[in-house]
């Protein structure tokens, strides 16, 4: 029996069978004894021989070996039976005991762990912030950092944002002051989460507010569009709406292009490809849209538009009384339809625009124009005073084409400066082509002799039957004679 002094004391002892007991419970516990949910295993270290109980002999002996057998019982917050729990006020994220359960189990550690609710302050509502991220909590959604959320803007932008995480925004969104509504580009949301959106946009304290619409390129339906409708006749302070690329139903064309073309506040409209054309109403269309009294730039680029269409515009481009169109730009890129070797439909809207004072900007790319319509133009702005840029690319003008828009460059009545003519180098036939065909007559500004067969009904033939009668001092350049 070794002596006291190399125990040491009571106390000390009593420490070094403690830190024992606690060494052996914290172990390393398996992932097939966590999903198997067995007991948690204890390895005792050996006890040295001291330590070990004998049977007594004394009664010094046995007072002896109850003192140390007192000393190996473990207290009850110590067994090993006790399952493990995680604590978030840890923040060296330990484990800590509990009683509750003889097992430990991954599964209870995860029931037990729940996020704190959020609770608003007494007197005081939740934000707009805290409401977004409770509800996508409770739909199993990601929330996105918004500006908009955080009060530091009245853009709604969701062009990152999915189906999920839109309802949820959609939830919330009851009050405050949305100016804008972006959608542009975003595939990932449908009417699920659009069509209740525009539907709660339409209270009187959100409609006053809001000023610009963007669904350029979205998948929004007709659920959406409907309520796109209803939206226009009650927004009175709407200034900007794109809808290019949406699949615009049939029934809901006229609709939209009468709440459009009736609206007082609007100045900036997209419509390029949404299927407009071939339908009864599209003549109707583009008359409501071209005529409106507040557009200043309209996009009607990659639709399908006849003479007849074009005819419709050309008259509303015509009005120059007070209360007429104050457009400025128009795009009109691949619209124009050509039969044989009629001419190209857009000349009907060309020939008009002789009588137009307000576009500044006009966008004819990709429509088949060759050097009829280049005469065409030639002689309708000629004398326009606002127009000052024109993009014609992508047509196959030729030599006669482009040398009628450099003529009509060169003229000191208009304020042309500049011209797009990328990609028009080619098409139409050449002077040295022969055109003995009535329907292809060819007039040559510099040496226009010949025989003509007229008529004028059609658009090409009435310049040049103007040029063949003006007397030679009426065509004035700056420079040299083209």
């Amino acid at each position: 029996m070794p002596s006291r002094s190399r125990l040491g004391t009571p106390s000390t002892l009593r420490r070094r069978v403690l830190k024992d007991r606690v060494s052996a419970l914290m172990i390393d516990v398996t992932s097939e004894q966590l999903s198997e949910q067995k007991p948690l295993p204890v390895q005792y270290k050996k006890l040295p021989g001291w330590a070990k109980e004998q049977k007594p002999a004394t009664s010094s002996s046995v007072s002896k070996s109850q003192s140390l057998t007192t000393l190996q019982v473990p207290e009850a917050s110590w067994r090993a039976e006790a399952p493990l729990r995680w604590s978030r006020s840890q923040e060296s994220k330990n484990f800590h005991r509990s009683t509750s359960s003889k097992f430990f189990s991954a599964t209870r550690v995860a029931q037990e762990w729940r996020e704190p609710p959020d609770v608003a302050l007494p007197g005081k509502p939740p934000s707009l912030e805290d409401r977004y991220v409770t509800t996508c909590r409770t739909q199993r959604a990601v929330p996105v950092p918004l500006s908009f959320l955080e009060g530091q803007s009245s853009k709604l932008d969701g062009r990152d944002m999915l189906e999920a995480q839109m309802m949820a925004l959609v939830d919330i969104v009851t009050d405050g002051r949305v100016e804008e509504v972006n959608m542009e580009n975003n595939r990932l949301v449908t009417d699920q989460s659009l069509a209740p959106l525009f539907q709660k946009l339409r209270a009187p304290h959100m409609r006053d507010s809001l000023r610009t619409i963007n669904l350029r390129h979205c998948r929004a339906g007709v659920n959406t569009l409907e309520m796109c409708v209803e939206l226009l006749s009650v927004a009175m302070n709407l200034r900007h709406v794109d809808m290019s690329g949406l699949q615009l139903a049939v029934k809901l064309q006229l609709p939209l292009c009468m709440g459009l073309g009736s609206h007082q506040t609007l100045e900036t409209v997209a419509l390029a490809g949404v299927g407009l054309g071939g339908t009864f109403c599209t003549a109707e269309c583009a008359r409501r849209l071209v005529g409106s009294v507040s557009f200043t730039s309209l996009d009607l680029s990659w639709n399908c538009f006849d003479g007849e269409d074009f005819q419709q515009m050309g008259k509303q481009l015509m009005q120059t009384k007070p209360g007429g169109s104050k457009l400025k730009k128009l795009y009109l890129d691949s619209t124009s339809t050509t039969v044989g070797n009629f001419d190209c439909s857009i000349s009907e809207l060309l020939e008009a625009l002789a009588y137009n004072t307000s576009l500044t900007f006009l966008s004819i790319a990709a429509n088949r124009i060759d050097f009829k319509p280049a005469l065409v133009l030639e002689d309708a702005l000629e004398n326009h005073s606002c127009m000052w840029n024109i993009n014609i690319s992508q047509n196959p003008l030729g030599i006669l084409g482009l040398r009628s828009i450099l003529r009509l460059m060169a003229r000191k009545d208009n304020d042309i400066r500049h011209f797009d003519a990328e990609g028009c180098f080619t098409g139409g036939p050449d002077m040295e082509e022969d055109v003995g065909d009535a329907a292809c007559q060819t007039f040559s500004f510099t040496n226009p002799g010949g025989r003509y067969k007229l008529q004028l009904a059609r658009p090409y033939h009435q310049p040049c039957f103007g040029c063949c009668a003006k007397p030679p001092n009426v065509t004035r350049f700056h420079g040299r004679d083209a």
